[in-house]
């Protein structure tokens, strides 16, 4: 082997192995002390989000006591009147907003429901829900404790409107005295609007999953169900995004709830930054040093012509090596950057637009509610009536237009949207196409007495 071919192996084995050095050194300390960090902080966001929520079953509780522990609910739930529902229970608009309440039930010493009423006006108004309904609903056996011992309980229940924070105390007078008259129970739907409260208290962009979700994937409901109380778990989704995953448990102290809690991936990108920087940094190192050692290696050499010689080939070399390896640290860290960039952005407008559509359809859902109060507050509805109120609706709806069918066997459209609403333009007929395919609904709404 030639002198320049031995100085271009030595140079080669000793710039690769410095590589390796290197390549260990992230691999072994730097990336797993940057992912350790990242685990830790999604443990921590995943217990913001658990928190946030079981405070909301600790305020729920604290107001159910000022009702259960209150002389006018001890004479009420063995005397009904009335007076007690006018004053207290008559307007689910205060009830709703103020308290914040869904669900309200008074219950005697027997378990006999004396008042229950379920109300969610994002849902249409009032409801029924099974483990309510029936002499002895279900949901009166996680109650025991209640009515056989006296305690307090509150915790999340599954049902098939969506989980409901429920807590439940003994009805005793102002001063916390007995006997027991029953239990007092109020409700409160978790939805969404709730957990977005949730999500923009706790900067944490969790989602809460109830069993049988539609939208959980196989392998998140076998977590829900496997996942013990307390228990938490690392697990990537199907397109590989890691998540945390914990289970919050019901009044049986069974899982009711999946939580599912992204790992963040900036703590990782900063330590892919950092062991950019790092081989970077170390390359130049790397390069001064290996260069020092070869000029001084030159002062031995017996001929100085073949030393320059061998300095200047193995310099060349490990210039052209440390060159390609920084231009190639370089690109692979602008192509993360800006990859990272985009993907950001990317989440930025979609949350935005998001946000709008579900802004919108909460709106076109109250038109339809108040639209639906309107029909139903009528004995009948004449078409320049109809018009009138709608024209109200329509300066902020999104909808094309809004189709009338009243009982006299003619269906009418309207304009929906912006200018066509407010300018108050006429109903015309609908094709009498149109108007056999919707019959069936036609003959539905006579039935229910619809005008």
């Amino acid at each position: 082997m030639n002198n320049k071919a031995r100085s271009s192996l030595i140079v080669l084995v000793g710039f690769v192995s410095v590589l390796l050095l290197i390549a260990a050194l992230v691999q072994g300390v730097i990336r797993p002390t940057f992912a350790e960090l990242e685990r830790s902080r999604a443990l921590e966001d995943s217990s913001r989000a658990t928190e946030a929520i079981l405070r909301e079953v600790r305020q729920l509780n604290n107001e159910l006591g000022d009702w259960a522990n209150w002389d006018d609910s001890y004479r009420f739930v063995v005397d009904p009147n009335d007076a007690f529902t006018a004053s207290n229970l008559s307007s689910w608009e205060v009830l709703e907003v103020t308290p914040g309440l869904n669900l309200v039930a008074f219950y005697d010493t027997a378990g006999n429901a004396v008042f229950t009423e379920i109300y969610d006006s994002a849902q249409g108004g009032y409801l029924e829900l099974d483990a309510f309904n029936g002499d002895s609903p279900p949901i009166l056996a996680q109650l025991a404790p209640v009515f056989d011992e006296e305690q307090s309980l509150a915790g999340i229940v599954p049902t098939e409107h969506g989980l409901l924070l429920l807590a439940a105390q003994p009805i005793l007078t102002s001063q916390g005295e007995g006997p027991m008259h029953g239990a007092h129970r109020f409700g409160r739907f978790l939805d969404q609007a709730l957990l977005q409260d949730f999500a923009a208290q706790t900067h944490v962009a969790f989602e809460l999953f109830a069993p049988n979700d539609p939208r959980l994937a196989p392998a998140e409901q076998t977590l829900l169900e496997q996942l013990r109380a307390g228990e938490t778990r690392f697990q990537p989704d199907a397109q590989k995004n890691p998540f945390v995953y914990s289970t919050l448990t019901g009044l049986d102290g069974d899982p009711t709830a999946l939580l599912r809690t992204p790992v963040r991936k900036d703590i990782s990108a900063t330590g892919d930054r950092t062991a950019t920087l790092l081989a970077i940094m170390a390359g130049l190192g790397a390069l001064a040093l290996l260069l020092a050692g070869v000029y001084l290696n030159a002062y031995d050499q017996r001929t100085r012509h073949a030393a320059v010689g061998h300095t200047a080939w193995a310099s060349a070399t490990l210039t052209f090596l440390v060159g390609m390896t920084l231009v190639a640290l370089v690109v692979n860290n602008v192509r993360t950057q800006s990859e990272a960039g985009l993907a950001e952005q990317f989440h930025v407008v979609a949350e935005q637009h998001a946000n709008g559509f579900f802004d919108q359809l909460a709106h076109e859902q109250y038109a339809l509610q108040s639209l639906a109060q309107f029909v139903a507050n009528s004995n009948v509805v004449e078409r320049e009536e109809f018009e009138h109120f709608w024209s109200s609706l329509a300066t902020w709806s999104a909808a094309d237009q809004v189709i009338w069918a009243p009982q006299t066997g003619e269906i009418y459209t309207m304009p929906y949207s912006g200018a066509g609403g407010a300018g108050g333009a006429a109903a015309t007929k609908l094709d009498p196409a149109v108007l056999a395919v919707l019959a069936p609904a036609l003959a539905a709404s006579a039935e229910s007495g619809l005008p």
